[in-house]
């Protein structure tokens, strides 16, 4: 993001409050504390009740293993339940092969070096999907507000080179900020997988801020 300047016209031979527009970043790099991803059950039968009574079974052993593993009850939430008929095409001709049934369920985990292992736990007693891995920190707030402050203090750095650039004083304080909708936190490194257990490297989470600053001069 590049810098703006802006100087106002003059009227009647007389100067305007002369005003400059500069662009401000400010980033800080924490390290996450809690890692979220999605697993799903995914069972088919020519029978729908069949098939929902063999994928309430598993999720509920899947469920019933993550809460011996140490993940509290309240840090595991149902987001997705699907029902879907499914089809097999012979010669052009539509043919019911059964239903398919997808429950899908969000977990919440703060001990980072456990993900590996709760994602292998889950596969093997009977999760066929994992999805959506992220890594996040539960108190985001204190450093989305710290990379917004940094980025004040990169605008007002700024406004005082280009002043003194111009050999004319700048005023420190703005007289107007206007703050760009951040992006969401930016992940410095991403997760590995492997054949063996599920390593995983959740690096670092990079936390942007920019803004529009404008000053007087």
């Amino acid at each position: 993001m590049y810098p703006t300047y802006i100087w106002p016209s003059r009227q009647n031979g007389e100067s305007m409050n002369r005003t400059i527009v500069v662009t401000g970043n400010g980033e800080v790099v924490v390290e996450p504390n809690m890692a979220v991803f999605q697993l799903s059950v995914i069972t088919e039968s020519e029978s729908l009740s069949q098939a929902q009574q063999q994928n309430s079974e598993i999720m509920t052993k899947v469920i019933q293993a993550l809460v011996e593993a140490g993940i509290p009850s309240e840090q595991i939430q149902t987001i997705s339940y699907t029902v879907e008929p499914r089809y097999d095409y012979v010669e052009g001709k539509q043919i019911f092969r059964g239903y398919e049934v997808t429950n899908t369920i969000s977990v919440k985990n703060k001990q980072l070096e456990q993900t590996g292992y709760l994602i292998d736990l889950a596969v093997q007693n009977g999760v066929n999907r994992v999805s959506n891995v992220q890594f996040q920190v539960d108190d985001a707030d204190v450093f989305e507000k710290q990379a917004l402050s940094n980025a004040l203090e990169d605008a007002v750095a700024k406004a005082g080179v280009l002043g003194r650039t111009m050999n004319t004083t700048i005023s420190s304080i703005p007289i107007r900020i206007k703050e760009f909708r951040s992006e969401g936190p930016v992940l410095y490194k991403t997760m590995a997988f492997s054949q063996a257990q599920t390593p995983i490297e959740p690096g670092q989470i990079i936390i942007q801020a920019a803004l529009e600053a404008t000053f007087n001069y």
